[in-house]
């Protein structure tokens, strides 16, 4: 499921970089809003629940069992959950990916690689 960023109309005489750039803050801030909600939702069910999914290649579970082991700070074991889901176009475990490359959490610090996955965000 790729998100497309379409053409927004604001009253401004910016240009074409700037409404780009207004319309990726706008996907950014919406997955970000997701990831708030999912992690609720991981919240709600057991780890083995969640895993037991993921392991069947859920793509909302994978992301949820990284979210339930990034609250535990098992950052490595998260990254692994992310990356299964986000190499499949899950929206916010791209996000989450390139958050762990940028930041180097559970993963050797990379900016290029952390670029990608933030590029693929959007």
């Amino acid at each position: 499921m790729r998100r497309t960023c379409q053409p927004i109309k604001i009253n401004y005489s910016g240009d074409v970089k700037t409404n780009q750039l207004i319309c990726t803050l706008l996907l950014l801030v919406a997955t970000i809003a997701q990831l708030s909600a999912q992690q609720i939702t991981a919240s709600q069910k057991s780890f083995e629940e969640i895993k037991a999914l993921a392991e069947k290649g859920d793509l909302q579970a994978q992301a949820d069992a990284g979210v339930y082991l990034a609250k535990r700070g098992k950052y490595e074991e998260a990254f692994q959950w992310f990356i299964k889901a986000a190499e499949k176009g899950l929206p916010m475990a791209e996000l989450k990916v390139g958050e762990y490359y940028d930041s180097g959490l559970g993963v050797a610090k990379d900016d290029i690689e952390s670029q990608k996955w933030y590029s693929n965000v959007v």
